[in-house]
């Protein structure tokens, strides 16, 4: 159990200080400069709401255990909508003329939700915007998801989240007492707003791959030499490692209507790549530590793209 939970907590950390905290951060961001009180009470506040809904969501799944499945799909467009809010954001941040006076919808209702002269309510606002926060799904926080499904105890499954969600708010909290520098400094407000439009723009890419769409291969650490599958006893064998950061390798040549044996093999090492995300054969699945099987028969010629479910790392079987 102390192992679980120092990998949440790792998970947390790395997660806050990885491209998965541009939305999260620029949320933050948004939530802070709006406060009309002091910011670390609005960062305070947004973060327990946060701690209140991973805590909830760990009990639940420690409770369905392996019953339960994530879907990275939804995941995917509920972080597409929200990067591109982001993205307009930061690019509002950043002075880009065309925006300076215009705000998305979703932000304009953000900021008067948070900005409520009435005292209790904006702090209402602060915490259920930190506790909705849960929406915003990233290759770690499904890691830290996994491990509490894992555990198929309800305590364990809380106290992993919990544990994840405290490594998270360690970053956040200084994301949002850096929201009153970045007031007084036009500069620092422009590159912040500048970071947060560059990586929203990255992340929401990611996530068309993750709904199947044949983007250019930019995805970290994966290989693209293409393998041919090994027949064997009227299958198709294919043999994929899941590495800390990718695929290896992660294309492959198959043949149509011949069925494919897919063995994924993995250390356990928490990354987005453990879980694999294969939208055209409406595959969602979570890589154990071992040696994992799913097998299916391609209908057609063409391509059958796959990813984890942040789009980071991705892979293509092609069909002939």
């Amino acid at each position: 159990m102390y192992i679980q939970l120092i990998s949440a907590l790792f998970l947390g950390v790395i997660a806050g200080l990885s491209t998965c905290s541009a939305l999260l951060g620029g949320v933050v961001l948004s939530v802070s400069k709006h406060y009309p009180g002091p910011k670390i009470q609005a960062g305070l506040l947004f973060n327990f709401g946060r701690l209140v809904s991973f805590s909830l969501l760990g009990f639940l799944l420690g409770l369905l255990g392996n019953s339960f499945s994530l879907s990275p799909v939804l995941g995917a467009v509920v972080t597409l909508v929200v990067a591109i809010a982001m993205l307009l954001l930061g690019l509002q941040m950043a002075g880009v003329r065309a925006f300076r006076r215009w705000q998305p919808p979703t932000i304009k209702s953000l900021a008067n939700f948070v900005s409520n002269e009435n005292n209790h309510g904006k702090q209402i606002a602060a915490l259920s915007l930190g506790f909705l926060s849960l929406l915003l799904p990233c290759g770690f926080t499904l890691a830290a998801e996994g491990l509490a499904l894992a555990s198929k105890s309800p305590i364990a499954g809380m106290l992993i989240l919990l544990t994840f969600a405290i490594g998270t708010a360690l970053v956040l909290l200084g994301i949002s007492l850096a929201s009153k520098s970045l007031a007084s400094r036009p500069i620092l407000n422009k590159v912040a707003g500048g970071l947060i439009a560059f990586f929203s723009l990255i992340i929401a890419i990611q996530s068309l791959g993750v709904l199947g769409l044949p983007l250019p291969e930019v995805s970290f650490g994966s290989q693209n030499t293409t393998v041919p599958s090994e027949v064997a006893k009227d299958q198709q064998v294919v043999k994929m490692r899941v590495e800390s950061f990718g695929y290896s390798p992660n294309n492959f040549t198959i043949k149509v209507g011949v069925p494919v044996r897919w063995e994924i093999t993995s250390d356990g090492t928490p990354t987005c790549a453990n879980y694999l995300v294969v939208p055209s054969l409406n595959i969602n699945k979570i890589i154990q530590s071992g040696v994992n099987i799913i097998e299916f028969t391609p209908r057609s010629p063409g391509q059958i793209r796959f990813s984890c479910s942040m789009g980071m790392y991705r892979g293509v079987f092609n069909v002939i």
